[in-house]
């Protein structure tokens, strides 16, 4: 999602695709030039093309196209969830740190939480 609240754009590269915003934090190109941040999430492949490069060459596409963001966030499901430990494997082989592993925290609403945009004031 955009900073706001469209969605993003969405990459394709054969069997796979992958959601990717733009969230800016500070003006256009920041303080020191740089926008702010940039988010992946949902890198997806389709399973016949596994174990083929589709995935990293996705990633490495949109970390080179999103070099000048300060903070380069991607999001994936926990590591005990059933594809978790894979893709965490994955993303370590790019390079990619956990929030832990980087001393942050990150931060999320409940997935069902209330649609407070027709509650009385």
């Amino acid at each position: 999602m955009t900073a706001c609240g469209r969605p993003g754009p969405t990459t394709r590269h054969g069997g796979s695709r992958t959601r990717h915003s733009h969230t800016p934090a500070l003006p256009p190109h920041g303080a020191h030039g740089r926008t702010a941040s940039t988010g992946v999430q949902d890198v997806v492949v389709n399973p016949a093309h596994h174990r083929q490069g589709v995935g990293r060459s996705l990633v490495e596409h949109l970390v080179r196209r999103y070099s000048h963001c300060r903070f380069f966030l991607l999001s994936t499901d926990h590591e005990s969830s059933p594809e978790g430990k894979r893709n965490h494997a994955f993303y370590r082989s790019l390079g990619f740190l956990s929030y832990e592993e980087k001393e942050m925290a990150g931060f999320g609403l409940p997935r069902n939480r209330l649609d407070l945009r027709n509650a009385a004031p």
